[in-house]
C-alpha cells in the first residue's frame, strides 16, 4: 500500500485552482512482490496522490474493486487469459479502466488515433519505464473520458498519423547496427522531407555561416534526436498544408514551434546541464502546439470563433479555447501524443505548458523548460501583435519550484533581453481589468 508522500508537491498558491485533487486508485494483478514494489515506488514518484494495490490471485480482484473502489485494473504480462478476465470485470464494473502489460506491443508503431482506452501497454525493460507507460495510459484515459474532450473527439475526422519516414528512421536508430548514414539515405529519397530539412537547416533558427544543399549533410548536422523529431513535425504539418481557417497559419505555428524548441532546450541546459533532458525539452517544444493543427483542421468554425474571442477580450488563446470548447489545444495535443506512446514527460509538457501548476513534479522538468520556452518566445514576439494576451511565466508555479528568481538567468542564456521586474499574477489581473474598461 502507498505510504505518505511529500505533501509539498501539492502546494497551492492563492488564486490557483486545486489542480492535483485526484483519487485515482490502481490495482495491479500478478507479478512478484519485489517487481510490484519497484513499480509502485516509480508510479508514486510520478503521481504521489494516487493509491496503488497489488494482488496475485485473480479471485481477489472483484472484492477489491468493490471494497477499495479501484478504478483501474492492470494485469501483469504473465496473467493467463488476460483479455477474458478484463472482459469479465468490464461487465461487472462498467466504469473500470483495465489493460494488460505486454511485451508484444510495438512501441515504434503506436495507434494513429487517441483512444479512450488501451488493451495492451508495453511492459518495458525496467520498472521505471513500466510505471511511466502505466501513468501515461491512465492519464490518457482520464483526459479522453472528460465530456469536453470526448465530445470534441467525436467531431474529429482528420487526425494526423505518424509519418512513415518517422517509423522507418525510428526502427533504424533503434537497431544495433543503425546509422545516421542510412537515415540520410532515407531523407534523400523523400523529396518533400528533403526540402523541409534544407529549409530548416538554412533558416535563421540555426544561424549557419554557409548554406547546406545536401539533405544528408543536414541530417549529419542535426544528429539522431533532432532528425527524428523534425521528421515527425514536418510529416505532421504536411498533412495539414491545405487548411484554410481564419486566425490559423501553419507556417506561423511551425516557426513558433521551432523557436520554442530552441528556447526550451537552452533553458534546460543552463538549468540542469543535462543533455538528455534538454533534447527531450527540444522535442516537446517542437510538438507543444500540435493540437492547434487538429482543431483548425477539424473544427475550423470553433477555432475561428476562439480566435475572435481572443482578439476581442485580449486574452490568451488557451483561455479563449476553454470558453468555446471547454478544453484547449494543449490537452488535445497531449491526447494525440499519448496515443502515439511518446514519453510521459513530453506528453505532460504538451498538456500543461499553459498551466504548469497541474504538474506533480517537485523540481525542474521538461514541462518547466517548455513553459519557459513558450513564455520567452512570446516575449520575443512582443505583445502578440495585438491579437491577445501573450503567454507569460507562471510565477506561482516557479515559486513552488523555488525558481521564481531564475527567469533572467534563462533569458540571458537564450539571448533574450532581461527584465528588471517580472510580471506577477496581480499585474495580469490589472491589465485585463484595464483592457475591459477600455
Amino acid at each position: 500500500m502507498a505510504g505518505d508522500r511529500d505533501s509539498t508537491r501539492n502546494l497551492q498558491y492563492p488564486g490557483q485552482k486545486a489542480a492535483n485533487a485526484d483519487n485515482t486508485r490502481l490495482l495491479f494483478l500478478g507479478g512478484t512482490g519485489s517487481w510490484f514494489h519497484e513499480v509502485e515506488d516509480a508510479v508514486l514518484e510520478l503521481r504521489p496522490v494516487w493509491s496503488v494495490q497489488h494482488v496475485t490471485d485473480p479471485g481477489q480482484v472483484p472484492g477489491l474493486l468493490s471494497s477499495a473502489h479501484c478504478d483501474t485494473l492492470i494485469l501483469h504480462k504473465d496473467i493467463v487469459d488476460g483479455r477474458k478476465l478484463i472482459a469479465s470485470m468490464a461487465e461487472q464494473f462498467p466504469h473500470l479502466h483495465a489493460f494488460s502489460l505486454s511485451e508484444d506491443v510495438n512501441r515504434a508503431t503506436p495507434a494513429p488515433v487517441a483512444p479512450p482506452a488501451a488493451d495492451n501497454v508495453p511492459a518495458a525493460n525496467s520498472c521505471v519505464e513500466t510505471a511511466e507507460n502505466v501513468v501515461r495510459t491512465v492519464s490518457l484515459h482520464q483526459w479522453t473520458s472528460q465530456p469536453s474532450i470526448r465530445s470534441l473527439l467525436g467531431q474529429i475526422k482528420k487526425l494526423p498519423t505518424l509519418p512513415r519516414l518517422h517509423t522507418q528512421v525510428t526502427h533504424e536508430l533503434q537497431s544495433p547496427n543503425g546509422s545516421l548514414e542510412m537515415v540520410s539515405q532515407f531523407v534523400r529519397q523523400d523529396p518533400i522531407m528533403a526540402a523541409k530539412f534544407l529549409q530548416v537547416i538554412n533558416s535563421a533558427f540555426f544561424g549557419l555561416a554557409y548554406t547546406i544543399s545536401d539533405p544528408g549533410e543536414a541530417v549529419m548536422f542535426l544528429g539522431s534526436v533532432r532528425t527524428r523529431e523534425l521528421i515527425l513535425m514536418a510529416g505532421v504539418f504536411s498533412q495539414f498544408d491545405e487548411i484554410r481557417c481564419p486566425g490559423f497559419s501553419a507556417e506561423q505555428i511551425w516557426q513558433h514551434s521551432l523557436q520554442v524548441a530552441r528556447l526550451a532546450q537552452g533553458v534546460a541546459l543552463v538549468q540542469t546541464e543535462d543533455p538528455k533532458l534538454a533534447e527531450m525539452a527540444f522535442t516537446a517544444g517542437l510538438l507543444h502546439d500540435i493540437g492547434k493543427l487538429v482543431l483548425a483542421g477539424n473544427v475550423p468554425e470553433k477555432y475561428a470563433t476562439a480566435h475572435k474571442l481572443q482578439q476581442f477580450k485580449k486574452i490568451q488563446q488557451s483561455e479563449a479555447e476553454l470558453t468555446i470548447l471547454n478544453t484547449t489545444h494543449a490537452e488535445l495535443g497531449a491526447c494525440l501524443l499519448g496515443s502515439w506512446r511518446l514519453p510521459l514527460r513530453i506528453v505532460e509538457a504538451v498538456a500543461w505548458h499553459h498551466c504548469p501548476s497541474k504538474s506533480y513534479d517537485p523540481g525542474f522538468s521538461v514541462l518547466t523548460a517548455v513553459h519557459a520556452g513558450n513564455a520567452l518566445a512570446h516575449e520575443i514576439a512582443g505583445a502578440n501583435k495585438g491579437i491577445g494576451l501573450p503567454s507569460r511565466f507562471d510565477i506561482y508555479y516557479l515559486a513552488k519550484l523555488g525558481m521564481a528568481g531564475r527567469t533572467n538567468v534563462w533569458r540571458q542564456a537564450c539571448e533574450v533581453p532581461i527584465r528588471d521586474r517580472e510580471t506577477t499574477f496581480e499585474d495580469t489581473v490589472r491589465q485585463r481589468s484595464e483592457a475591459k474598461d477600455n
